[in-house]
């Protein structure tokens, strides 16, 4: 405390320890540690479930990390040049710019996604993505088999390749 008093005093009181800037910022410091006890004690993770909405805004958090992991993005994000491959685009470049413009894409819907959450509202914003990213990845699935099994489908690995970008639009703008 003397310490912190010739430090506060030496630079916030022109050298007076008894400055009213210097008693009050020693005051707040006092205050503050009395408050948190940052100083004496570890991590306290009883506050996370103290209380019942705690609790809920616990799940609320956990469910958004699990279904965000578990919903498909990566899965349409990571296997995109193989899928390109699939559908024909052998191209360096080509497949270079797609793979370019997928992220600057979903950027732009995220941040679209962020506007509208005030007036479209939180929870229909993330239930109506998922319905629709449900569907993309839904006909991903369906259009990915069928341009697997009959190569020379183009319009399938095409429409697979269409829709991913589809739902990682839908993912950015609701999700992300």
């Amino acid at each position: 405390m003397e310490e912190a008093t010739k430090v506060l005093g030496r630079y916030h009181g022109d050298g007076d320890e008894s400055h009213p800037i210097v008693l009050l910022q020693l005051k707040e410091m006092q205050n503050q540690i009395r408050q948190d006890a940052s100083d004496k004690k570890g991590w306290d993770y009883s506050e996370l479930v103290n209380t019942h909405s705690a609790r809920r805004r616990l799940i609320c958090v956990l469910g958004m990390a699990c279904f965000g992991q578990l919903s498909g993005n990566s899965v349409t994000s990571y296997y995109l040049p193989v899928m390109l491959e699939n559908a024909g685009i052998t191209a360096q470049g080509t497949k270079l710019m797609l793979n370019g413009i997928y992220p600057v894409i979903c950027f732009f819907a995220a941040i679209l996604g962020a506007r509208m959450t005030d007036t479209v509202g939180r929870r229909p914003l993330l239930l109506y993505s998922i319905l629709f990213c449900s569907g993309c990845f839904a006909i991903i699935c369906g259009t990915s088999k069928l341009a697997q099994h009959d190569i020379d489908n183009k319009s399938a690995a095409n429409t697979t390749i269409a829709f991913i970008y589809l739902f990682g639009i839908i993912f950015s703008f609701g999700w992300t």
